[in-house]
């Protein structure tokens, strides 16, 4: 299913993805290229991600702090192979 092109910025879609949960640098690289084929759209991640990486808004061992955390804690344990 196409998707309709952007009405904001990439930045601005970033943020919106990232409000939601955190996200690795490569998994909202993936992300914004999914989207852009999915919209037809042509579009270089690397300038919005080292903008948001440079502004600390996208934070790789924070990232990994929070798997490490969701997965070890409560009722959903799991071992070092899992994670």
């Amino acid at each position: 299913m196409k998707k309709k092109p952007l009405k904001i910025s990439w930045r601005n879609w970033c943020l919106y993805k990232l409000a939601k949960r955190d996200y690795s640098s490569f998994e909202l690289t993936q992300a914004i290229l999914q989207r852009a084929k999915d919209s037809d759209q042509i579009v270089d991640p690397k300038p919005v991600i080292d903008q948001l990486v440079s502004e600390g808004i996208i934070d790789d061992e924070r990232y990994v702090e929070s798997q490490i955390r969701m997965q070890t804690s409560g009722y959903n344990i799991k071992g070092p192979r899992v994670i």
